[in-house]
């Protein structure tokens, strides 16, 4: 298993209480699987190039949880701090990761359904000695 897929593990097993947890689902849920959220890895990429030594990355990811409902803000506002909760607290997850930080949040009204998606942004850095994978 690779570093970043122990990561991605870790992360999951971090985020498991919450009811409704996926991770990269591509399809659409559907009304009686709300509450959901989904983890969407966005991008990883290496801090700087190193030819010979351990290598840092950058791992950018969001957390969307999506809520039915005309005035749901108060699930949302548990789910965020569940999610927050999970993952903030010890912020180098037992020395897996270098630092975890929360990059905002936002709530997004659905125009046309009621539904509200909540975005929770997160940056986590990682240091692997294997310079040619993530």
């Amino acid at each position: 298993m690779t570093h970043l897929e122990l990561i991605v593990q870790a992360m999951y097993t971090k985020l498991a209480a919450l009811p409704g947890l996926y991770v990269m689902r591509l399809r659409p849920f559907e009304e009686d699987e709300l509450p959901a959220s989904n983890v969407l890895i966005e991008e990883v990429s290496p801090i700087e190039t190193r030819v010979i030594g351990p290598q840092d990355w950058q791992l950018q990811f969001s957390v969307v949880s999506i809520v039915a409902g005309d005035a749901p803000f108060a699930e949302l506002e548990g789910r965020r701090s569940v999610i927050h909760t999970a993952l903030l607290p010890d912020t180098s997850w037992g020395g897996l990761i270098v630092d975890i930080t929360a990059n905002g949040f936002k709530n997004e009204p659905d125009p046309e359904l009621p539904l509200v998606r909540l975005w929770q942004h997160f940056t986590l850095q990682y240091r692997n000695s294997t310079p040619l994978e993530p």
